[in-house]
């Protein structure tokens, strides 16, 4: 028998997050107290004065910062549109979540989302500004890309507006810093699985199911991975999660299912760890198996998630506990894990 070492998937994210503002309005005040309280928590963050050596070319540098981060942290104020620098990062940010996974996080500094998605105020006046410098060329061409740019940076506007984000009017900094903080540990929490030393020959059918995972198809949402005791279906199941759970907006391997949903206590934890991982926060304990079910439904329903529910025994225990497959959002994946040959049938 071969055996040979796991092999951990290497993300290239040397940085926690990406801190991106426009730096005249806040680089020594706000923005400086958030920095500073990401470096005491021990997140490795990007700020381009901190990172960026002097004679480097900034913008290829900052190309290269927000792959190489595993969040973005956005801090958006009034005057935030007028920096067409802050624009282009907010596209590339954006961008990466929707290829990658990237979490996302805007804080909205004393300016409302509402005038942010709907461009009200000191952002109408920015795109203003643009629009006429788009008007003045004389060129086809360059009126055209410049209009493009335009289109592009109203579009990702409005979809950072719709992101769960912070808002912050009046109140103390401090605790509003502390609640960013709190967000942060869940959003750069999601790191890879352990996988113990596995035998050579589960690589095909590891591929197998990346294809199926990577096809954002909506037919086919779950797959079972059937087989007796210590055959290697949890570690295919951990190695499939590892290369693949940071491109969905939400994941959680849920392991024990078989004996924790036979009670009531187990199934409310279960429910409780789905709920958490998603929404990568703590929650406190489900009081109930409906009201999680709700809970589930509505987070499951509007999300692209990958679950993997690892020892499963009873499919339709399984879904009265953590919900049924066609709440699911499309492009959503769930792979179970049993030992039963009846899982294996479309569920």
């Amino acid at each position: 028998m071969v055996v040979i070492r796991s092999h951990q998937t290497t993300f290239s994210t040397p940085y926690d997050v990406f801190l991106s503002f426009r730096g005249e309005d806040t680089r020594y005040t706000f923005t400086d107290h958030l920095y500073r309280a990401l470096d005491q928590h021990g997140f490795r963050t990007f700020r381009d004065e901190d990172e960026v050596q002097k004679g480097e070319c900034l913008k290829s540098e900052l190309e290269k910062a927000v792959p190489q981060s595993k969040s973005s942290i956005i801090v958006i104020l009034e005057n935030y549109a007028y920096s067409s620098w802050c624009l282009d990062e907010l596209v590339m940010i954006l961008e990466r979540r929707r290829t990658s996974g990237h979490v996302v996080l805007p804080v909205f500094y004393h300016v409302e989302p509402s005038e942010v998605r709907k461009q009200k105020g000191r952002i109408a006046d920015a795109f203003a500004k643009y629009e006429k410098q788009c008007d003045e060329k004389t060129d086809s061409e360059g009126k055209r890309t410049w209009m493009e740019k335009i289109q592009g940076w109203r579009s990702a506007l409005k979809e950072v507006a719709d992101l769960n984000g912070h808002h912050h009017v009046d109140g103390y900094e401090s605790k509003f810093i502390d609640k960013i903080i709190e967000d942060t540990k869940f959003n750069v929490s999601r790191t890879p699985l352990h996988v113990d030393p596995y035998i050579i020959g589960i690589h095909s059918q590891v591929e197998k199911i990346n294809m199926w995972l990577q096809d954002g198809s909506n037919n086919d949402r779950v797959r079972a991975i059937c087989g007796m005791g210590g055959v290697g279906k949890t570690t295919i199941a951990k190695i499939v999660y590892n290369q693949n759970f940071e491109s969905f907006d939400g994941s959680s391997f849920i392991t024990n299912i078989r004996d924790e949903s036979k009670q009531l206590e187990g199934s409310l934890k279960l429910q409780t760890q789905l709920i958490s991982d998603i929404t990568k926060r703590n929650l406190g304990n489900i009081h109930n198996v409906h009201a999680g079910l709700a809970e589930i439904k509505n987070l499951v329903f509007s999300k692209r998630v990958f679950l993997v529910l690892d020892d499963v025994e009873d499919v339709d225990r399984l879904y009265d506990v953590l919900g049924r497959p066609d709440w699911l959002f499309r492009g959503s994946k769930v792979i179970i894990t049993t030992r039963h040959e009846r899982m294996l049938q479309p569920h």
